[in-house]
């Protein structure tokens, strides 16, 4: 098992750390917009694609961002081409990286029109604005929503409970109703029987 000396010779020196951490501190986002002729076969815009993200990673930067928006018309004709493939990137780098991917695009043939432009601090600021403003009003609409089966299903339970009450305030008189219905006939003329005594009979004999 390496010691503590050997174990801290694999870490990255104090200053590279540094280093690295004031060149994360010195990026900046970049948007960057390209049209490619659509005359390049697959395998030749797949090429050039990769080689402008090896630039902009080569130089350090990360790429955040890569869509494809497909084949469309363009405004007007360009290098007599009246389409293009779109594609979008978005990447953190050095302030020098768009100047390098300026000098690849000028030494490639097949990009018609190619932009890239630094996102302003102040846009930066307002979209991150704009998210937390997009995730207060989910979490307020998913609270609303949560309040309302919680409500739906208060109303449910107190229905339920109404419902039973209703029903065993009535189970005593069908109770009481079956109990009188339930005499048998012989039961009741005998109890009319036990009504007459000794001295009844006399009196109906002396009459």
């Amino acid at each position: 098992m390496p010691n503590r000396l050997q174990r801290t010779a694999y870490l990255p020196a104090r200053s590279d750390m540094l280093r690295a951490r004031d060149q994360r501190r010195s990026f900046m986002q970049y948007e960057m917009l390209y049209i490619m002729s659509t005359s390049l076969n697959e395998a030749d815009s797949e090429t050039l694609a990769g080689q402008i993200k090896e630039t902009i990673t080569g130089a350090g930067g990360v790429i955040t961002k890569d869509s494809r928006w497909g084949t469309r018309k363009l405004a007007y004709e360009i290098k007599k081409q009246t389409e293009g493939s779109y594609v979008y990137l978005e990447f953190d780098a050095p302030p020098h990286t768009p100047s390098l991917i300026n000098e690849l695009i000028h030494t490639r043939v097949g990009i018609l029109r190619h932009l890239v432009f630094q996102v302003p601090k102040i846009k930066l600021v307002q979209d991150r604005i704009d998210a937390e403003k997009r995730q207060k009003e989910l979490e307020a609409a998913q609270k609303e929503r949560d309040d309302a089966r919680a409500a739906e299903e208060a109303a449910r339970a107190r229905a339920e409970a109404a419902a039973l009450e209703a029903a065993s305030d009535k189970e005593p008189t069908v109770a009481a109703t079956n109990a009188a219905g339930d005499q048998p006939a012989g039961d009741r003329s005998h109890a009319i029987d036990d009504d007459f005594d000794d001295d009844d009979v006399d009196d109906f004999d002396d009459k």
